[in-house]
């Protein structure tokens, strides 16, 4: 076996990509953080993404290191993992995640296949302009000889390689974690958290053996999971410290008082210190919110009592051209054993009933509303996972709400809010004409008028 202690100075292949430094990748964020008061305190709408790794055992910590450490920043925090659900999975459930939330910053971790992996940092970055953590893999299993992954001018075999010239590593979340996530890094503009060099120099510091942290492998034990925390807020403790003034354009405030103009992006905000819902009128090339296909969202379907929070259905498709409040129940009926293989009828609560059909096939609604591919079901992977299924007559539902209103204020200091009313989401870059009435008695309210661009045009 390597000594891990060697083994910390040369885990990266010698021909690996460079990621960004943090403090470039990550300005927005860094910056509303280095630049908070205590008068002038700033909202950071933060959240955790990908499977069990994810999981609150550890973001919790996380959590509650930064707003220990900084007091100044009103952290909004979800954590919307799915244990189970791989990248092969996951690329079915991130864009409705992703853009019903709309973080300000992401901290992601999946395990799986690298094309699926991609396929996920860009719907990220298409939708949403948010700053993007990705976490490399910890280490699960002590590491073996490392491979120096690339050409190499050799037919011999090489320790811990596979192929001949071209050389990979035979451990998959090495080969993730020291080639892909930072070539997909120098690709997409995203930070990475090194997670598994910290995890090894943990390791080598304390001499432990890896399985010391692990409880079912990959997943860490209670002093693994504060491992992770640890590691986490050590790294980004750093990333806050490197912000050397850097600018993001991914995100611009206008002034309070725009009320026409051009805009390229495919969110708009207003920011106020009260509610704004009644006070506002506006259109976007002419349209009002409400006819805007972005501004009504669809949830996520109901979690299987047995494995939370798997959602019955990874994706449903609602015609983007239904500007109506409404709530969908799948009735399931006549299961086979596996639950595999079953029955449904849909109803809407709007306008009743929409159809009938089976797991087996691809479904359209007969009003055209409502798709459902046949391989989003996830009630047989549930059995085969807990043992256990759920009972004949189990009700799916899912709610369509329109979300051009005010959000959720978040309390600042003294008795002040940071309200943001949504003015327009999901809809195309652009570019747009926007104009915006307020009513005089909210106009003091307004502090600014926000766009977001994501970094990837969704046309492309």
């Amino acid at each position: 076996m390597l000594l891990l202690g060697a083994a910390l100075t040369t885990c990266a292949p010698s021909r690996a990509p460079t990621p960004p430094p943090p403090a470039e990748a990550l300005a927005r964020s860094l910056g509303l953080i280095r630049t908070a008061t205590s008068t002038e305190p700033h909202v950071v709408r933060l959240l955790f993404y990908g499977q069990s790794i994810s999981t609150p055992k550890w973001t919790a910590q996380a959590v509650a290191h930064l707003t220990q450490t900084y007091p100044n920043v009103r952290f909004v925090v979800r954590n919307l993992a799915i244990g189970g659900f791989a990248a092969q999975t996951l690329k079915r459930t991130v864009e409705r995640d992703v853009t019903a939330f709309y973080p300000d910053l992401i901290v992601f971790h999946v395990y799986g296949d690298h094309r699926d992996y991609e396929r996920i940092i860009r719907t990220i970055r298409a939708t949403t302009p948010a700053d993007l953590i990705v976490q490399t893999d910890h280490l699960s299993t002590d590491l073996g000889p490392l491979c120096d992954e690339g050409l190499h001018l050799s037919l011999a075999s090489r320790p811990g390689c596979k192929g001949r010239l071209w050389y990979r590593a035979t451990d998959w979340e090495s080969h993730m974690s020291w080639s892909v996530i930072p070539g997909l890094a120098a690709k997409y503009g995203f930070a990475v958290e090194p997670r598994r060099d910290e995890w090894i120099a943990y390791l080598g510091k304390t001499g432990l053996p890896a399985a010391a942290l692990i409880a079912d492998s990959p997943h860490p034990n209670a002093r693994g999971w504060s491992v992770m925390a640890l590691l986490f807020g050590r790294w980004f403790d750093r990333a806050v410290a490197s912000w050397n003034g850097q600018r993001s354009t991914a995100v611009t405030d206008l002034p309070a008082t725009s009320r026409t103009f051009d805009m390229t992006g495919n969110r708009i905000e207003i920011i106020a210190s009260g509610p704004l819902d009644g006070k506002v009128t506006a259109t976007i090339d002419g349209k009002r919110p409400q006819d805007l296909d972005g501004c009504w969202q669809t949830s996520r379907t109901t979690a299987l009592p047995e494995v939370r929070p798997w959602p019955a259905l990874r994706q449903v498709t609602i015609d983007p051209a239904d500007h109506q409040a409404d709530r969908f129940t799948l009735t399931l009926t006549h299961f086979d054993p596996s639950q595999a293989h079953f029955r449904f009828a849909l109803t809407s609560a709007a306008r009743g009933p929409d159809g009938a059909g089976s797991s087996d096939s691809d479904f359209v609604s007969p009003s055209g509303r409502v798709r459902i591919s046949k391989e989003d079901w996830t009630l047989a992977e549930s059995v085969a996972h807990a043992h256990r299924g759920v009972p004949e007559g189990f009700k799916v539902e899912w709610r369509r709400a329109f979300v051009c209103r005010d959000q959720p204020a978040v309390p600042l200091t003294a008795g002040t809010v940071e309200q943001r009313h949504l003015i327009a989401t999901g809809i195309r870059q652009g570019p747009h004409k926007v104009n915006i009435r307020v009513s005089p008695d909210a106009e003091r309210r307004i502090r600014a008028i926000r766009i977001y661009r994501p970094p990837l045009d969704d046309a492309a």
